[in-house]
């Protein structure tokens, strides 16, 4: 995706490709703490070459409304609002 140009960068300057895996510890299904990994500058919206660790319990739903605002969306919920409390900011 890198070596593919599109527009003023690359294919991967212009997508968000997200990797995760449904368990954070595959032995007991455990769900938090789970990692994601974020490819692609959405378009300038996503801050690269950096690892977050997000503290608390924050909602993965909000990750996703941080995508939709990457994509310009400006949704403010993802899924169920009981388990969305706003958007994660991926710049």
């Amino acid at each position: 995706m890198k070596a593919i140009p599109e527009g003023d960068g690359t294919v991967l300057d212009n997508t968000l490709v997200v990797w995760v895996n449904e368990h954070q510890k595959g032995n007991n299904h455990d769900r938090n703490e789970m990692p994601y990994v974020l490819a692609g500058k959405a378009g300038g919206a996503v801050k690269t070459g950096r690892w977050l660790r997000v503290d608390g319990e924050v909602p993965h739903n909000n990750l996703w409304v941080g995508c939709m605002h990457a994509m310009g969306i400006e949704e403010m919920s993802f899924g169920n609002p009981k388990y969305c409390t706003g958007a994660l900011s991926l710049a």
